[in-house]
């Protein structure tokens, strides 16, 4: 693989009807050759994707990408971005996955309405770990941007599945209308492990519908009992500007544990007055959280 650095704009870019390509086994980023952090970064993203059925990663060490210290980690943007897979990469790391290099703003963002793109997996092959970023771990973001998947990701998490790094805003962010998004999915094995998030572990926001968040473990380690919380809430159901809230949304058989470590907003799973209509919240296990374990609206 390649090590790229010291640019000013992106590391890789893949323009648009620049399809099936494979971006494997590289140091993108503020990395030294032996993969620890270096001095400077890139400008912009790690890997800037506007192309259709790209693979960024894979399931093998040798095609694992190292992405830290860029502007954002992937970004993954336009109608033209579909059908994208971004597997077994180290985002935010160095090459060990358990020391924190983060990228400035999120480890992975999709946008502008990219479809059909999937972060992560079943296997643990397939698995990003997402950890030590600026801001989210993933965003997926805008009206349009629809049936993106997020699983089997470990998100503030290191790679040896020993400590919590964390991601300093949420670990996953959904947002302004980023509609039938699957976070996790139908079986345990496609559900992501979200650690010590600055505000948010999952985050619904805006006129988003048709979400699915499931089997995920948020706030604590895979025993259970370590406290690795998020300062704000495990799942945040909101609107936070203007038109119809968050609707028909489905929060289901997921751990959420140690919620609101922060004080604010001390809950675990928190469905706010400015939601609309049709969340569901259905077998999740939720305990240990600083006050209440579901909040309707009690604290807004």
């Amino acid at each position: 693989g390649l090590g790229i650095t010291h640019f000013q704009s992106s590391a890789v870019w893949i323009q648009s009807g620049s399809n099936g390509n494979t971006v494997a086994g590289n140091y993108l980023g503020q990395l030294k050759p032996d993969g620890t952090q270096g001095s400077t970064p890139n400008g912009g993203s790690g890997v800037n994707v506007f192309g259709a059925n790209n693979v960024i990663g894979g399931t093998s060490s040798a095609d694992r990408n190292v992405i830290a210290g860029n502007a954002n980690g992937v970004l993954v943007q336009t109608a033209t971005a579909s059908g994208n897979l971004i597997v077994g990469n180290h985002i935010g790391t160095d090459a060990t996955g358990n020391t924190a290099v983060g990228n400035t703003f999120d480890g992975i963002r999709i946008q502008g309405g990219a479809t059909g793109n999937v972060i992560g997996g079943a296997t643990p092959a397939h698995r990003n770990v997402i950890s030590g970023n600026g801001s989210d771990g993933v965003e997926v973001d805008g009206e349009g941007t629809s049936g993106n998947t997020v699983a089997g990701n470990w998100i503030g998490v290191n790679a040896a599945g020993t400590a919590a790094l964390g991601n300093a805003q949420d670990g996953i962010f959904i947002a302004t209308g980023a509609d039938n998004s699957v976070v996790g999915g139908s079986t345990p094995a496609e559900g992501n492990w979200i650690a010590a998030p600055g505000y948010v572990g999952v985050e619904i926001d805006g006129e988003t519908t048709g979400t699915l968040i499931q089997f995920n473990r948020i706030g604590t380690d895979h025993a259970g009992t370590v406290n690795w919380g998020p300062q704000q809430n495990g799942i945040l159901i909101e609107n936070s500007g203007t038109g119809a809230g968050p609707s028909n949304n489905m929060v289901a058989d997921n751990i959420v544990a140690f919620g609101g470590q922060g004080g604010a907003v001390p809950t675990g799973v928190r469905i706010r007055s400015t939601a609309g209509a049709g969340n569901a919240l259905l077998r999740n296990s939720i305990y240990s959280s600083v006050s209440l374990g579901i909040d309707l609206g009690t604290f807004d």
